[in-house]
């Protein structure tokens, strides 16, 4: 997963830089734009996926501990 969210990241990099640089800037300005996109973009999406799969995992053991439970007896 952590290579899909730097891919995207890296794919809005450059996105933003042909975006910013049509409003024509500086370059060094473009490039320090993009990159805060970058970076806020990458962060947004490890949060989100680490917060997945921390809910996942809680939701899966509530569930596995809340099903139905079966008491064994000894039939005599």
């Amino acid at each position: 997963m952590n290579k899909i969210i730097f891919q995207i990241g890296l794919l809005l990099f450059f996105v933003s830089i042909v975006l910013f640089s049509m409003s024509g800037g500086e370059i060094l300005d473009v490039v320090m734009r993009a990159f805060i996109v970058f970076i806020g973009a990458t962060g947004v999406m490890g949060l989100v996926g680490f917060l997945s799969i921390i809910f996942s995992t809680q939701a899966r053991n509530h569930r596995d501990h809340t099903g139905p439970h079966i008491s064994e007896t000894k039939a005599s």
